[in-house]
């Protein structure tokens, strides 16, 4: 139904992209039929259709005449919109496609312990590098929250210990982790070119109840579990950087994946442990994230 003149209308029902490109074209080329020409559609459906928009706003855009068709004032106006609406359109349409070609977008990767891995921080920095402008965020969780936060699609991609997988994922492992035992400098086994997991078993683990801190408990129950042992935890209240620093005033040992800040400090000793932690990446199927596949095939390059 046609609106009375004077009544506001709501346009979106009626309104086209092609009526909008049809009053740009004639506004641009001051004639129904050049612009008809321009966009290869007969003469007739750009009159009528503006036509039919000049009814539904209830004021003319257009003066017609002999010569063509000039802009009132209200059309001007008009116009001036139309054009910023294509304009967006186009830009829409760009970052689409560039989204679906990988070559833009977002990419959230959840991580249980620091970016300072070697594997992990070449892996990111080789996919910056590759695709510059897919921008990437970081979360630090646990495994589980990871798993849930992974089938949730919150991230898109994580890299999780060992351990039991849902099948709500998709999981693939990608590379060992070196571990290494934080040591008292006097520790007997301070001295061992490595040392076996079970070695420690007695121990006095001093850990922080951060992301890292309970994916190292689940690790030791794991592991010294399997072999009927309980691991002795002391969770304190300290950052990650503080532990080797307990450690070395004989509160007990640590486990740490990063040793290059930990070997420079007094009163410890760093030694692998013989038995690497596994890592996986986990993400969700139903994942359509565009990005994604692309940053897969290059994790799983890691282990080829």
């Amino acid at each position: 139904m046609i609106p009375r003149n004077g009544d506001m209308v709501d346009l979106s029902s009626a309104l086209h992209i092609r009526h909008i490109r049809y009053v740009v074209a004639a506004a641009e080329l001051g004639s129904f039929r050049r612009a008809a020409i321009h966009l290869n559609v007969p003469e007739s459906a750009i009159s009528r259709r503006i036509s039919d928009l000049e009814a539904w706003l209830g004021t003319k855009i257009f003066i017609r005449s002999a010569a063509g068709v000039r802009l009132t004032f209200a059309g001007e106006k008009f116009v001036l919109r139309c054009r910023y609406l294509l304009t967006e359109i186009r830009h829409a349409q760009s970052e689409i496609q560039a989204v679906r070609q990988g070559m833009w977008g977002m990419l959230t990767i959840g991580v249980i312990s620091s970016l300072a891995s070697s594997t992990l921080s070449a892996l990111l920095r080789d996919f910056a590098e590759r695709h510059p402008k897919i921008h990437t965020t970081y979360v630090e969780a646990t495994a589980e929250a990871h798993l849930f936060q992974a089938g949730g699609l919150t991230l898109d991609v994580a890299f999780v210990s060992e351990g039991r997988l849902p099948h709500e994922v998709s999981s693939q492992c990608l590379w060992h982790e070196r571990l290494f035992a934080v040591l008292p400098e006097a520790h007997p086994r301070a001295k061992d070119s490595n040392i076996n997991i079970g070695a420690l078993a007695d121990e006095t683990f001093l850990l922080n109840d951060s992301a890292r801190g309970r994916s190292t408990s689940q690790y030791l129950h794991r592991r010294l579990g399997a072999l009927g042992c309980r691991p002795n935890i002391r969770y304190q209240d300290v950052d990650q950087e503080s532990l080797p620093l307990l450690v070395a005033l004989g509160h007990g040992i640590t486990l740490a994946f990063e040793p290059a800040t930990i070997a420079r400090m007094p009163g410890v000793a760093l030694r692998p442990i013989a038995e690497p932690r596994l890592i996986h990446a986990i993400w969700s199927e139903e994942n359509d994230n565009p990005a994604l596949p692309l940053f897969l095939k290059l994790a799983k390059s890691v282990q080829e």
